[in-house]
């Protein structure tokens, strides 16, 4: 990966995520420190933007810690820097709407966030319109990997818009570098690239779980058939329910690989449990998932691959995550794990129970 510094201007974007992705985070975060409209100051000398009440919070850390507070603040923010900086082009969203320092691109104009859920596809929107309006060169500054599997994926989309790089500055700190997405982009292909967005959420990314045991680099390392890059294609963009079989079958022979099994006769995961299970006494946390929790996975993939992410570039709605291996409960999106029936519900009768403490629960 080419990692350079290109001698250009940096175009940002900062919104706060909801949705799924808030709902997998919230639990992390703690509680809300007193909001109040806080005075802001810019590096730029004699600009100032402030409000006539509140005080600066003693600990930034905790008052962004919670999203109400955040989200007061963004609806600050923008407001003030699209009235401040009129010779500088600021796009941001004040509420649902998208608004602009100067006139709004075709692209932009009369869509509604609303049904638009995560900060990290808005990006890849303003990108479509940026380049849309003949620039040739864009720098996404962000650290999260979401947005930079994003780059990769939408580059060559944008490339027919006439973009010719696609550059973003990742990390923090001194950890900052540059990092050319169109490279990588070109490297892979269009088809490829654009299918990272599948293998990049089915492997895991801030929504979707992973499988235990398995990192990124062994997966990519068994992405190796042409069925499964047009698979992980058609996955990454909008998705009619039910999913077809072969692209089932197709992403269950993945896993079963990407689980180090090499028989060529063992396709399934069923097939590749038991077989690791039983064959080479692997551990149950060293083998595949059930078919049935697989499927759930998938659906929870394609998704946000699709129906989120691959939406991102044209703004359109997305869909409810409801039939998509996620329920609600309590307002909050919750994992559909499995539709298989409990095994200790179904099998009470053991052949061998090992339990030293004797909980008399017979799950273990």
């Amino acid at each position: 990966m080419t990692t350079v510094k290109p001698p250009i201007k940096q175009h940002s974007q900062q919104s706060n995520a909801t949705s799924l992705q808030t709902a997998t985070l919230q639990a992390k975060r703690g509680g809300r420190i007193s909001p109040c409209m806080i005075p802001i100051f810019a590096q730029s000398p004699g600009l100032c933007l402030h409000s006539s009440v509140g005080k600066l919070p003693l600990n930034w850390k905790d008052y962004l810690r919670n999203d109400e507070n955040k989200t007061e603040l963004f609806a600050f923010l923008p407001v003030e820097l699209l009235s401040l900086l009129q010779d500088i082009r600021i796009v941001s969203n004040v509420g649902s709407e998208i608004k602009s320092s100067v006139s709004l691109g075709s692209l932009l104009r009369d869509i509604s966030l609303e049904g638009l859920e995560e900060a990290d596809g808005r990006i890849i929107l303003h990108s479509m319109d940026i380049a849309c309006g003949s620039a040739r060169r864009i720098v996404i500054r962000s650290s999260d990997t979401d947005v930079l599997v994003l780059a990769v994926s939408f580059f060559h989309k944008l490339q027919k818009k006439g973009l010719k790089e696609l550059w973003v500055l990742f990390g923090v700190g001194k950890d900052r570098r540059y990092l050319a997405a169109h490279d990588v982009a070109s490297t892979l292909g269009e088809k490829k690239a654009t299918a990272l967005r599948f293998f990049h959420c089915l492997t895991r990314c801030d929504p979707v779980s992973y499988f235990a045991s398995r990192g990124k680099r062994t997966a990519f390392s068994a992405w190796l058939t042409d069925e499964e890059t047009g698979a992980f294609y058609k996955l990454s963009h909008p998705s009619d329910l039910p999913l077809p079989d072969d692209l089932i079958s197709a992403v269950e022979k993945f896993i079963v690989r990407m689980y180090g099994v090499k028989d060529e006769e063992i396709t399934s995961v069923v097939g590749a449990r038991q077989y690791m299970f039983a064959t080479l006494s692997r551990s149950v946390q060293a083998i595949p998932p059930t078919k049935g929790t697989l499927v759930k996975h998938i659906l929870r993939a394609a998704y946000q691959a699709g129906q989120v992410w691959g939406r991102a570039a044209d703004g359109t709605k997305t869909s409810s995550p409801d039939p998509w291996g996620w329920f609600l409960q309590d307002d909050k999106w919750v994992p559909v794990w499995t539709d298989d029936p409990v095994i200790w519900a179904e099998c009470t009768a053991l052949d061998r129970y090992d339990c030293k403490t004797n909980c008399g629960t017979q799950r273990c």
